[in-house]
């Protein structure tokens, strides 16, 4: 991580004083095509770390450092450009970049076949480090988090149950409620039919009368 913070620091201190490329620290590489790279997930392949370095240029050579008794990646390297410019573009875009949540790292380097066992114990001991570093992160970062996150799960079970019956009580009740108005409605409709059938039943006797009556003025009436 110092790594990283210093040349991010070199690129920003460059930017801010309007240092030219000719007298860049880049310049002290202007002899060499290799980069070295670390810190890259372990599950990634050859093949993945030349689609990751290729954005910058076309490899001509890498070395990903494998464990030398099971073979697994140890997550660091060298590679070599076609262009030099290219080390450059690399260490200036993918120096503390994000890799499936790891936090790469990527610098300038000399690199001979006969220096790679010193180079290798060097940086697997660097790796190592970088890896407790990391896991002390992922363990602060679990402090921050909510404690109700880690509630018990049958806790929540019991809860999500008795919420679920509540529901179900509830909708019950909202249910029973409906119906008793419905049958209050209908209740209210047949009074009012019984009511109208009332009312048509009196009209009829008053038709009746005044019937009868007219028939009684008729046949009384003198010749």
């Amino acid at each position: 991580m110092n790594q990283i913070r210093q040349i991010s620091r070199l690129n920003e201190e460059e930017l801010q004083r309007s240092i030219p490329f000719s007298a860049s620290w880049h310049q002290q590489y202007k002899d060499s095509a290799y980069i070295n790279f670390g810190g890259l997930p372990y599950e990634l392949s050859e093949g993945d770390v030349l689609v990751i370095f290729s954005q910058y240029g076309i490899p001509v050579h890498m070395k990903l450092v494998r464990d030398k008794e099971s073979g697994k990646s140890r997550g660091f390297g060298w590679l070599k450009y076609e262009d030099q410019l290219s080390t450059v573009l690399a260490v200036d875009n993918l120096n503390g970049a994000k890799v499936l949540g790891r936090t790469i790292r990527v610098d300038h380097a000399f690199y001979e076949e006969k220096d790679v066992d010193e180079e290798y114990e060097r940086l697997l001991a660097e790796e190592l480090s970088n890896d407790m570093a990391s896991e002390e992160d992922e363990v602060e970062e679990e402090r921050d988090v909510k404690e109700d996150e880690f509630e018990d799960p049958l806790l929540l079970m019991k809860r999500q149950e008795s919420g679920n019956r509540r529901s179900h009580r509830e909708r019950h009740g909202h249910r029973e409620r409906d119906r008793d108005r419905d049958r209050d409605r209908d209740r209210d409709r047949d009074r009012d039919r019984d009511r109208d059938r009332d009312r048509d039943r009196d009209r009829d006797r008053d038709r009746d009368r005044d019937r009868d009556r007219d028939s009684r003025k008729t046949t009384t009436r003198p010749k």
